[in-house]
Formats: C-alpha cells, structure tokens, sequence
C-alpha cells in the first residue's frame, strides 16, 4: 500500500511538472530527478536515467504541438544540436565516474545561477515593452551572425555536457541562451524543446546501453512526460505576452532549484 502511494504520488508530481516544462520548453530534468530522490527514495545515480527518458518524452509531445504551430526554428536546431550531443557523451562518461557529493554541487550552482539570469531577462522584456518584431520574427529561420552562432555552439556543447551529467534536458540552459541570442521567448521555447528531444533521446539511449535503465521503467516515465507535456504545451500557446513565457521559466528553474536544495539538506 505504502509503495503503491509513492508510486501514485511519484507519477502526479512528475505529470504536473511535465506540464509545466513542456509549456516553458524545458526538459524538466530539474523537476524529476529531485522528485524521484525525495518521494521516490531512489538515490542520484538511480533517478538521472529515468530523469532523462521523461525528458525525452516531454520534448517530444512539445516538439510536435511546435511543429504544428511553427514556432520552432529548424535550421539554427539543426547547426546546434549534434554539437549538444556530443556534449552529452562525454556528460555521461563523468556521470559514471563522479561522486553524489560533485553532481549534487553542479546541479545547485547551475540552478541558482539560471534562476536568477532567467528572472533578469524576464524583467527586462517587461519594462523596455519589447515585442517580437524586434527579435527573430515567428516563422523565421534566418541564420545567426557568426559570432553569435560560435556562443550558440558554446553553449550548445555545455548545455550537453551538463544534462547527461545531472540528469537535465538541457533546455534549462538553451531556451535563456536562445534569448540571448536575440531570438523572441515563443520561437526560443519551441526550438528549445526540438533540441531537447535530441539530448534526451541521445542520453537516454546511452543509459540504456550501459544498463542503467530498465526498459518497461523507461517507457512507462517516457508515457508519463509525454502526454503531460502535450498538455502542457498545448495551453501555453494560449500566453501572447512574450514576458509571461519568461516568468514561468523562471518560477520553473526556481522550483527545480529549491527541490535540490531540500534533497541537499536531507542528505
């Protein structure tokens, strides 16, 4: 009875978080694998792989609502995300090897560090009353000036490294890159998660080859993120204020923040 109560609180949690990453386009790694540690009992090394096959199934609902409603950017994902990928091979490697005591560490500081950049930008948007047509226009696939696509493969590569080793999709450190880089919050979330589809595919793969995930317990969680992204992702197209997209990033990167925290303290 006890088991089946986490199990049923585990599963609640994980889909309303889902939901919540799916609208941002963020993988919602920082959701799940504290969740997994603190209602689900599984240790580090335990929650990260079955972190990063709900991220995949959150990216991939996300990915296709964006499709149908263009608000990814195709050509800039696809320069991007192979150099992502190869991030996320050397992510996993590290993953084998580190202690709890360093991934716990990284995790924190990269929260904190999001959480507050995220909440920056978003306030920034909000009080110099920017709009869309100041950025990357909706449908727009238009290639980045060359310096800033060197940043973008930067930050690509890190965004990579960091979610096979923390259990993150990666779209925590892409969708705030992807604003930087000039593009609009609607046009960032939906590439943002048309990349993180590839990251998570591609971890979730590598940790099943090393035997790390079981495969019923990968497609039940990939269930699980999938529909409640699409959900999620769905209502978020309803949001026209671009801030609004900005903020809920914010409250998301915060709350993963503070459920790592608190697994910080218990531990």
């Amino acid at each position: 009875m006890v088991n089946f109560f986490i199990f049923c609180l585990v599963t609640i949690s994980i889909f309303g978080f889902a939901a919540l990453a799916g609208a941002v386009g963020i993988g919602g790694g920082g959701f799940f694998t504290p969740i997994l540690m603190l209602i689900g009992g599984l240790s580090i090394f335990e929650a990260i792989p079955i972190a990063s096959v709900c991220i995949f199934g959150v990216g991939l609902a996300s990915t296709l609502v964006n499709m149908k409603n263009h608000t990814i950017n195709y050509r800039l994902g696809l320069i991007l995300e192979p150099i992502t990928i190869l991030g996320t091979i050397l992510g996993v490697q590290l993953h084998l090897i580190a202690s709890e005591g360093i991934i716990f560490s990284v995790f924190l500081i990269i929260m904190c560090i999001l959480t507050y950049h995220s909440y920056l930008h978003a306030r920034t948007v909000k009080n110099s009353s920017l709009n869309n047509n100041s950025r990357i226009n909706f449908n727009d696939n238009s290639n980045l000036p060359f310096p800033k696509l060197i940043l973008g493969m930067i930050g690509s590569f890190t965004a990579g490294f960091i979610s096979a080793l923390i259990g993150i999709g990666g779209g925590l450190i892409k969708v705030p890159m992807l604003n930087d880089l000039g593009m609009s919050s609607v046009i960032a979330s939906g590439t943002g998660s048309f990349m993180v589809t590839f990251t998570s595919f591609s971890t979730s793969i590598q940790f099943l080859v090393l035997q790390r995930l079981e495969l019923q317990v990968g497609i039940l969680f990939f269930i699980i993120g999938f529909f409640a992204s699409f959900i999620g992702t769905s209502l978020s197209r309803a949001i026209k204020r671009p801030e609004a997209l900005l903020y809920f990033l914010t409250l998301a990167i915060g709350i993963s923040t503070v459920l790592v925290f608190l697994q910080w303290i218990i531990l």
